[in-house]
């Protein structure tokens, strides 16, 4: 038995319907990784320039860094800090926005500072 004409473009209106959906599903995503990515970029080039009392300084440090900022900030590589992530090797706190990884400077001064050693410590 022929399904009636009407099933036939009911039936196609449907798969249609199914494309949309997912054409706009991946729009969406696209939209998101893009926010993600605008985000972290503004995050860690924020204080490129930074007001302080109507002064303008340009080169500061950036409050927040990439991976690469940061391991050039600790005199590491980045693949160190990787390896200090996933085996959390030292409290070295860091920020996920999305799939991106980023550090605060303040965590990194933190870190410098727990780590400092004097002559007379001998740990």
């Amino acid at each position: 038995m022929k399904p009636s004409s009407k099933e036939a473009d009911l039936k196609q209106l449907r798969e249609q319907l199914r494309q949309q959906i997912d054409n706009a599903a991946k729009s969406v995503a696209d939209l998101l990784h893009a926010t993600t990515d605008l985000l972290f970029a503004t995050l860690c080039h924020r204080s490129d320039t930074v007001t302080n009392a109507g002064k303008v300084t340009i080169g500061s440090v950036p409050e927040m860094m990439s991976p690469q900022q940061a391991a050039d900030y600790l005199g590491v590589t980045v693949g160190t800090l990787s390896i200090w992530r996933c085996r959390r090797s030292y409290p070295l706190p860091f920020v996920k926005v999305g799939r991106k990884v980023c550090y605060r400077k303040s965590d990194l001064d933190t870190f410098i500072e727990r780590r400092t050693r004097g002559s007379d410590d001998h740990s």
